[in-house]
């Protein structure tokens, strides 16, 4: 099992929010590593994404809601219906 980010220790921006610009910032600084999985192909375990170009070209539908996730919670976004992700400091 990888170390996922909590949602407490995850990027904020200069007023202190956890924000999806934050983490934009975050992952493409290279502070952030990104793991996907794909339920739709039946995958049990969460992969390294190797290139995170992909979700940024469709960032407007990534989707990262904190504030509804808990401080203690392991950060995760979404993207469409089957693509999950979780964070890891790099």
């Amino acid at each position: 099992m990888k170390n996922f980010l909590k949602v407490s220790e995850m990027p904020k921006n200069s007023k202190g929010d956890i924000t999806k610009v934050a983490l934009k910032k975050a992952i493409e600084n290279k502070k952030i590593a990104v793991y996907e999985i794909n339920y739709e192909n039946d995958n049990s375990n969460y992969s390294l994404l190797e290139n995170t170009s992909t979700i940024f070209q469709i960032w407007d539908g990534f989707r990262y809601a904190p504030k509804y996730q808990g401080l203690n919670n392991i950060a995760s976004a979404c993207l469409g219906t089957s693509f999950y992700y979780k964070f890891k400091t790099i």
